[in-house]
């Protein structure tokens, strides 16, 4: 075949494949304020809590099945404690799939639990679990360190952390701790914490200006003010946000002093935290982090224009390196309050609230990226070698890049007239995408936008080879990926 014709039709597999923007159309689960939401690890379900508003009297509840626009169930949940209003809900999930509304409240000076034991089909009535004054502004609690406990965070005015027994047998305690500055007198805002793997924690906050953080030890006692020492400045910054999971802890903050302040997220190594890197090329307003059961990093932000733009970030290699996507749009000028959750194949939910208080959720789809999971050779023989055609062991998303490679292994015996491969043809299906004429055969395909989950996408090399003597024979390799479910 002419080369042009070669060059033509590789030019336009490739088009083919190219990866479309991956958007995940928002829809409205409800109104009020400060959403919060956890995401099954298997099956992608998103489940969300919000407070009403204005009367601040219920915390409302919405579970979307993943793929769905619309609540599949809601509840309205009262607190039926006291009068007072409620406060600021988050969800945790526990190993064994119970999900947990936690709640400390400023007003009442107190932390409430909801419990559900059937995927949020009914709720327990609210339970005391622990009795400490908090600040104003509370950051995502975390289940742990210790079995059976959930640590919480607040702040504004000062900041304190403390640990609750889940079982409201603590109903009645007061201690918390309240971190030392270091004697640096900053104000914090932005304190959060986050597991760091071995059963200790991270706190960090910063000054609108300046990023600390503070270490626990593991083993120590999250409410006590002892088991914080004086924290370490990492440098100028602000909007600080940290996020743990099987992956390791990470720490995101906004760049000061440059232009554009782009985000950057930095990991914990064990003594401190790694170089940064950014994951965005833009201004980031109110972002969020999270560490995925797989291990993944997202981060995601506002970017404002017209309209505003929600974007995010995924790693799947320890957050060496990111990959951004704009998974969506929302046209209103409000965009605040934004939490996002992945479950174990990157795949997650974004929730915020937007125009008129109206909740807004959306699905986070990476498609996109670099496939950078381990691969696998399928073998063939030929008169007198081997051939190796590598890809991907794992399964890959829609729109992902994704490496495939030709080797081969010369076998030694007498007579063998197999010199080498000098060209190779990659396929997917039944058209030719790469065509290879230099070892080593090394090329990077593409899984289209559009290709269904769960299918199989059928790949193939095709080896032209030297022989020593007599007619240069042609060999196929063929192979199948998984596209992720």
């Amino acid at each position: 075949m002419p080369r042009l014709v070669l060059a033509l039709l590789a030019a336009l597999a490739s088009a083919a494949l190219a990866p479309a923007a991956h958007a995940g159309t928002p829809f409205t689960i409800g109104t009020g304020k400060d959403p919060h939401l956890v995401v099954e690890p298997a099956t992608g379900t998103m489940h969300a809590v919000w407070v009403d508003d204005p009367e601040a009297q219920l915390v409302r509840y919405c579970r979307v099945p993943r793929g769905a626009t619309a609540c599949q169930i809601t509840r309205d949940i009262p607190l039926a404690l006291d009068a007072q209003t409620v406060d600021e809900p988050f969800l945790l999930r526990q190993a064994d799939g119970t999900l947990l509304i936690v709640m400390t409240r400023y007003v009442g000076g107190n932390t409430v639990l909801w419990r559900s034991t059937d995927a949020g089909n009914s709720w327990s009535a609210p339970q005391q679990i622990y009795k400490a004054q908090t600040g104003t502004d509370h950051t995502e609690p975390l289940l742990g360190p210790a079995d059976g406990t959930a640590t919480f965070v607040d702040w504004n005015s000062g900041r304190s952390i403390f640990s609750a027994r889940l079982d409201g047998s603590q109903a009645a305690v007061t201690q918390e701790a309240n971190p030392e500055t270091g004697g640096t007198g900053f104000l914090l805002y932005n304190f959060g914490i986050a597991p760091t793997g071995d059963g200790g924690l991270i706190a960090a906050a910063d000054t609108l200006d300046v990023v600390g953080w503070w270490r626990m030890a593991p083993g120590a006692d999250p409410a006590q003010t002892a088991s914080w020492p004086n924290p370490t400045i990492l440098g100028p910054g602000q909007e600080v946000r940290v996020a743990g999971g099987p992956g390791g802890a990470y720490l995101l903050t906004k760049r000061r002093g440059v232009s554009p302040p782009v985000l950057d997220v930095r990991k914990w190594t064990g003594g401190g935290f790694g170089a940064p890197v950014a994951v965005s090329s833009a201004e980031g307003y109110l972002p969020d982090l999270t560490v995925g059961p797989s291990g993944a990093v997202a981060a995601a932000w506002r970017e404002n224009g017209s309209p505003n733009t929600l974007k995010a970030a995924l790693s799947t290699n320890g957050g060496t390196s990111y990959s951004t996507y704009q998974p969506t749009f929302d046209g209103g000028a409000l965009f605040s309050s934004l939490d996002i959750a992945l479950a174990q194949d990157t795949r997650g939910f974004a929730v915020w609230m937007g125009e008129s208080k109206a909740i807004r959720a959306a699905s986070l789809d990476p498609g996109g990226g670099a496939y950078s999971g381990p691969s696998a050779d399928t073998t063939s023989s030929v008169p007198g070698a081997d051939l190796l055609f590598g890809v991907p062991k794992g399964c890959v998303q829609p729109g992902q890049t994704f490496r495939v490679t030709l080797k081969w292994k010369r076998k030694k015996r007498k007579g063998n007239v197999f010199v080498k491969v000098n060209r190779t043809d990659f396929y997917i299906g039944s058209k030719i995408v790469k065509v290879d004429r230099k070892a080593p055969f090394v090329q990077t395909l593409t899984v289209t936008a559009s290709a269904k989950r769960g299918s199989k996408i059928t790949l193939r090399a095709r080896a032209f080879i030297k022989v020593k003597k007599g007619k240069a024979p042609k060999k196929s390799v063929r192979t199948t990926i998984r596209v992720c479910p």
